[in-house]
């Protein structure tokens, strides 16, 4: 008998309530909770401010050569760029409102009509550059 292929489920990082699992399990309710300046980080526990979230997720690659391994859901990317936008992907989770596909920012809670908005937002308002 041949094994049904699945596809992977899409595991997003709730840095507000921690919440770490599929999107069908997050929380779509931000206007019950206060905007922090500064998050805990779901997988290591360290409180940062809330413009260096994306950054920080960096740490949670782990580099061999020039192939990296996310240490939340185990993808295998090449290349620096990659691994940033991917763990970007972490960070946004879409939610279908009606007919509707709406993108949200788990950093903040702002919502977008398009995917590739929250992406660019994740990148101006949550990413700081490395020292």
């Amino acid at each position: 008998m041949a094994e049904a292929a699945y596809a992977p489920l899409k595991v997003v990082v709730c840095p507000i309530c921690n919440y770490m699992g599929e999107v069908k399990g997050l929380k779509l309710d931000y206007s019950m909770v206060p905007q922090p300046t500064e998050l805990t980080c779901p997988k290591c526990g360290e409180k940062v401010p809330i413009e260096s979230m994306v950054t920080h997720m960096r740490k949670h690659l782990k580099v061999g050569g020039k192939n990296y391994t996310c240490d939340i859901c185990q993808a295998k990317v090449q290349g620096e760029g990659q691994a940033m936008r991917h763990m970007k992907e972490h960070m946004i989770a879409g939610f279908r409102k009606g007919s509707v596909m709406i993108w949200v920012c788990l950093a903040c809670g702002r919502v977008f009509k398009y995917r590739s908005s929250a992406i660019a937002h994740l990148s101006a308002f949550h990413e700081r550059p490395m020292d």
